[in-house]
Protein backbone atom coordinates (compact mmCIF):
# COMPACT_ATOMS: atom_id res chain seq x y z
CA UNK A 1 0.00 0.00 0.00
CA UNK A 2 2.82 2.41 0.88
CA UNK A 3 4.56 1.57 -2.36
CA UNK A 4 1.41 2.51 -4.30
CA UNK A 5 1.19 5.85 -2.42
CA UNK A 6 4.90 6.59 -3.11
CA UNK A 7 4.42 5.74 -6.78
CA UNK A 8 1.38 8.02 -7.05
CA UNK A 9 3.25 10.83 -5.30
CA UNK A 10 6.27 10.38 -7.57
CA UNK A 11 4.03 10.36 -10.63
CA UNK A 12 2.38 13.58 -9.44
CA UNK A 13 5.79 15.21 -8.91
CA UNK A 14 6.89 14.16 -12.39
CA UNK A 15 3.73 15.63 -13.91
CA UNK A 16 4.39 18.90 -12.06
CA UNK A 17 7.96 18.90 -13.34
CA UNK A 18 6.76 18.34 -16.90
CA UNK A 19 4.24 21.22 -16.60
CA UNK A 20 6.96 23.49 -15.25
CA UNK A 21 9.35 22.53 -18.05
CA UNK A 22 6.65 23.12 -20.67
CA UNK A 23 5.96 26.53 -19.18
CA UNK A 24 9.65 27.45 -19.18
CA UNK A 25 10.04 26.20 -22.74
CA UNK A 26 7.09 28.29 -23.89
CA UNK A 27 8.57 31.32 -22.14
CA UNK A 28 11.92 30.79 -23.86
CA UNK A 29 10.23 30.34 -27.23
CA UNK A 30 8.38 33.63 -26.82
CA UNK A 31 11.55 35.40 -25.75
CA UNK A 32 13.51 34.08 -28.73
CA UNK A 33 10.69 34.99 -31.11
CA UNK A 34 10.88 38.53 -29.76
CA UNK A 35 14.67 38.61 -30.20
CA UNK A 36 14.36 37.18 -33.72
CA UNK A 37 11.75 39.78 -34.67
CA UNK A 38 13.96 42.56 -33.33
CA UNK A 39 16.98 41.30 -35.27
CA UNK A 40 14.89 40.88 -38.42
CA UNK A 41 13.61 44.46 -38.16
CA UNK A 42 17.13 45.75 -37.49
CA UNK A 43 18.50 43.87 -40.50
CA UNK A 44 15.69 45.34 -42.62
CA UNK A 45 16.49 48.86 -41.43
CA UNK A 46 20.17 48.37 -42.20
CA UNK A 47 19.38 47.01 -45.66
CA UNK A 48 17.00 49.91 -46.41
CA UNK A 49 19.53 52.46 -45.15
CA UNK A 50 22.28 50.92 -47.25
CA UNK A 51 20.02 50.89 -50.31
CA UNK A 52 19.00 54.50 -49.68
CA UNK A 53 22.62 55.59 -49.23
CA UNK A 54 23.68 53.80 -52.40
CA UNK A 55 20.80 55.36 -54.33
CA UNK A 56 21.57 58.82 -52.94
CA UNK A 57 25.24 58.44 -53.82
CA UNK A 58 24.36 57.35 -57.35
CA UNK A 59 21.99 60.30 -57.77
CA UNK A 60 24.53 62.71 -56.33
CA UNK A 61 27.25 61.43 -58.62
CA UNK A 62 25.06 61.58 -61.71
CA UNK A 63 22.88 64.64 -61.08
CA UNK A 64 25.05 67.03 -59.08
CA UNK A 65 28.01 68.57 -60.91
CA UNK A 66 31.11 69.25 -58.87
CA UNK A 67 32.29 72.84 -58.91
CA UNK A 68 35.88 73.31 -57.79
CA UNK A 69 35.63 70.20 -55.64
CA UNK A 70 32.47 71.39 -53.87
CA UNK A 71 29.08 69.86 -54.49
CA UNK A 72 26.72 72.56 -55.78
CA UNK A 73 23.74 71.21 -53.85
CA UNK A 74 25.64 71.29 -50.56
CA UNK A 75 26.45 75.02 -50.92
CA UNK A 76 23.28 77.14 -51.29
CA UNK A 77 25.20 80.36 -51.99
CA UNK A 78 27.04 78.80 -54.88
CA UNK A 79 23.81 77.32 -56.23
CA UNK A 80 22.12 80.74 -56.01
CA UNK A 81 25.04 82.29 -57.87
CA UNK A 82 24.67 79.70 -60.64
CA UNK A 83 20.93 80.43 -60.92
CA UNK A 84 21.50 84.20 -61.10
CA UNK A 85 24.24 83.73 -63.67
CA UNK A 86 22.05 81.51 -65.82
CA UNK A 87 19.26 84.11 -65.72
CA UNK A 88 21.63 86.77 -66.99
CA UNK A 89 23.18 84.57 -69.63
CA UNK A 90 26.54 84.40 -67.85
CA UNK A 91 27.04 80.66 -67.79
CA UNK A 92 30.81 80.87 -67.43
CA UNK A 93 30.55 83.13 -64.33
CA UNK A 94 29.80 80.36 -61.90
Amino acid sequence: MWALFKTAKRCSELEDDVRQLKSELKSLQLEWESVYDSLRRLAGKIARRQQHDAQAAAEAAGAQPELDGINAASNPDQMSARIRASRHGLRGAS
